[in-house]
């Protein structure tokens, strides 16, 4: 199989911009997160630990930014996976979540890849396309021509018959069979010019000639061949035919649907990656002082009024709890303490009369952000993270205050690194703040 390193043609800013919009979730059955969602979320089936996802993530955005074959990949991510007990024969739920083994090697390194690797290139090139479809209004299959390409798939590329499928790029069966198509799939597409048409005796592929295809139903309907195929959660879904389930979608339209810039007001139907100005944050709500607690409570008080705001599995200094957006979060003494040393609490006095706030700020945010930090591995080399930033804005008895709870994704999940205080708008607005990707915003009547 070639290499898919060696067919990257697009500048990488194209690509890696897909994996750089994306956060994060845990699964153990690969069809949970399904077909758009993955445009939402990076995840690795059956990797439950959140630390080595993150670590996964990142060795993928190298290639995509530095470039780089699979073995190299495979030769620098595999330490890390032996390390970390998800490599060769595993068998703990705690690792995997599921009860039985699983074996993880070769194979399943290169399907890691792969997935992740074309679905960044196959976003990439549909923003060119469209970009493009000016002057290039037409897209062609491709498909590889050797034993390993499907037979729809040679059909579709014309291999044997001559006659590729051409479309318009804005036909709307671009939206179910543009490539990749299923696991392994190499196909792709070419963007073609009216005149590169003629010159080549190429036409656009017919209505009639889609529907011997099964692109299209009798009725017109895009993805008229289809076959019942159940998830793992019990729904049955309609697979295209030629499609392998939960490929049936363009990652590129997802992609670029993120790209467009939110509605002024009101709550987000999709994560935003913002460039340029922010939007406007909804109006900041009333509170009182009264909400403030006695600055002289000490910290072990302050930490016992936050952790008793949350519902959710507790111990009495954890706490299991989710955010407006259903992500599950772990709270617990770590959050208040720098590196865990209860002789360095983080809580100054302001913060302590604010916790109060500070718990609004993460139950019920006015915005929620995805944010890259700049970080360092021990050894001192780059380790960028994901981090969410939590924003709200109060309005105490006349005076205006803003609160920012960060959580960062690691060993178990989304955990507290810091909250503080901060009613510069100018501040607020910066990339640190509300930067990334808008993932969520209050509606402005809440």
């Amino acid at each position: 199989m070639a290499d898919i390193s060696a067919s990257f043609r697009l500048p990488p800013a194209e690509t890696a911009e897909y994996l750089r919009a994306k956060g994060y979730t845990v699964q153990a059955r690969w069809d949970e997160t399904w077909q758009q969602e993955h445009g939402r979320f990076f995840t690795v089936t059956k990797m439950m630990n959140g630390a080595l996802l993150e670590e996964v993530r990142r060795s993928l955005d190298r290639v995509l930014s530095d470039g780089g074959t699979f073995e190299q990949w495979k030769a620098g991510i595999t330490p890390k996976l032996e390390a970390a007990g998800w490599y060769g024969r595993v068998q703990d739920r705690e690792i995997t979540g599921v009860d039985h083994a699983v074996f993880i090697g070769r194979n399943r390194l290169r399907t890691i890849y792969d997935a992740n690797l074309r679905a960044a290139r196959s976003a990439g090139k549909w923003k060119r396309i469209q970009a493009l479809k000016e002057v290039a209004p037409y897209l062609m299959y491709d498909a590889i021509n050797d034993r390993h390409t499907r037979p729809e798939h040679r059909l579709w590329g014309g291999l044997d018959t001559g006659r590729p499928i051409i479309l318009p790029v804005d036909h709307p069966a671009w939206s179910i069979y543009f490539p990749p198509c299923g696991w392994g799939c190499r196909c792709g597409v070419s963007q073609l010019s009216t005149r590169t048409l003629a010159r080549r005796g190429l036409r656009v592929t017919t209505d009639a000639e889609l529907a011997a295809l099964g692109w299209i139903g009798p009725n017109g309907e895009v993805g008229g061949d289809r076959r019942e195929w159940k998830r793992s959660n019990g729904d049955t879904v309609m697979v295209p035919a030629g499609i392998d389930p939960g490929w049936a979608y363009n990652p590129g339209e997802h992609f670029l649907e993120g790209l467009v810039p939110p509605p002024p007001a009101g709550p987000l139907d999709r994560p935003y990656p913002i460039v340029g100005a922010k939007p406007p944050m909804p109006p900041a709500r009333s509170r009182s002082s009264a909400d403030f607690i006695d600055p002289n409570s000490g910290t072990q008080a302050a930490i016992d009024t936050f952790l008793k705001r949350f519902e959710g599995p507790s111990d009495g200094s954890t706490v299991l709890t989710s955010d407006k957006l259903g992500e599950p979060l772990v709270l617990d003494e770590s959050f208040f303490y720098r590196g865990g040393d209860r002789n360095k609490p983080k809580l100054d006095r302001g913060r302590i009369q604010a916790i109060n706030l500070i718990a609004d700020a993460l139950q019920d945010p006015d915005e929620i952000w995805w944010h890259w930090v700049d970080a360092k591995a021990p050894d001192g080399s780059p380790r960028p993270r994901l981090s969410r930033r939590y924003v709200a804005r109060f309005d105490i008895d006349g005076k205006e205050r803003s609160f920012i709870v960060v959580m960062q994704y690691g060993q178990g999940g989304w955990r507290g690194v810091t909250a503080f205080k901060n009613s510069d708008q100018a501040y607020l607005d910066t990339d640190n703040v509300r930067g990334g990707v808008l993932a969520y915003r209050r509606a402005e009547s809440e």
